[in-house]
């Protein structure tokens, strides 16, 4: 059976280059999980042990700096395009390029993001027992609030759109590495920098052509609150990560077929 939809996924061939990605990868995605359980712990441990009192806003803060990084996590996919001898054996794999781009989905971001909320759970427990322990044999007094992912809902402001804002950078480095061959991640890293840079001088344009009051560098957006409770700003970055992550997959697919091609 030969049809269009078999040529491009089948369950058992997609399955198949899932474990040989894994089984060739595994040393560096062993290590980068190491990386990131001794980085979160360390980092959880030294805000704790800084004040006598740690509540939900200690854990949120170290929480988006780890979501920052599995953004730059997501955006190191396609590692065989790194070089050339390895980009063509990855071509050659016989796999569709929608089985190639969903495997990388499949690792990069939902596990990457699973394993992320697991490892932060992990060291936020683990963190807090040692800095408990640290205290007591110290005979300091000191309060570490029980850490539960609810608090970054209750206590966090804009939870969903600061989330949203990090995975589409993770998106948009995930696709764009494909336009590049060596050095893929770092160029992937400036052309962020670059493109946010050229879009903050257009609305900084935008505002000084618009609203009279705009001073400076600075971006004017009218603080008007909407009758969901959002204000515009917030609705106005909704909006911006939503485009980024409609584009960044279907660019991220016809990138990989023109190579393929």
């Amino acid at each position: 059976m030969n049809t269009p939809l078999h040529r491009s996924y089948h369950t058992k061939r997609w399955l198949g280059l899932l474990n040989s990605d894994l089984r060739l990868n595994s040393k560096r995605y062993l290590i980068i999980l190491l990386g990131a359980f001794v980085v979160g712990y360390l980092a959880l441990l030294m805000s704790m042990r800084s004040i006598t009192h740690y509540e939900s806003s200690g854990y949120i803060t170290v929480f988006m700096f780890g979501l920052i990084g599995l953004g730059f996590f997501a955006g190191s996919a396609f590692q065989p395009f790194n070089h050339q001898t390895t980009t063509a054996d990855y071509l050659l794999l016989p796999a569709s390029s929608f089985e190639k781009l969903l495997a990388q989905i499949l690792i990069y971001v939902v596990l990457g993001s699973l394993c992320y909320l697991l490892i932060f759970w992990i060291d936020a427990h683990l963190a807090r027992w040692t800095a408990l322990a640290i205290a007591a044999a110290q005979s300091k007094e000191v309060v570490i609030d029980l850490f539960r992912y609810a608090m970054l809902w209750k206590d966090m402001a804009l939870p969903l759109i600061i989330w949203m804002v990090v995975i589409a950078i993770g998106f948009y480095l995930f696709a764009l590495r494909l336009f590049f061959k060596r050095y893929a991640f770092v160029k992937s890293v400036l052309v962020l920098f670059c493109t946010f840079g050229l879009w903050y001088c257009f609305m900084v344009g935008l505002s000084h052509l618009f609203f009279s009051e705009t001073e400076g560098f600075m971006i004017h957006i009218p603080d008007y609150k909407t009758g969901n409770g959002l204000y515009l700003v917030e609705i106005y970055v909704f909006v911006m990560a939503c485009c980024v992550w409609l584009t960044a997959f279907p660019l991220a697919y016809y990138k990989l077929k023109e190579k393929t091609l």
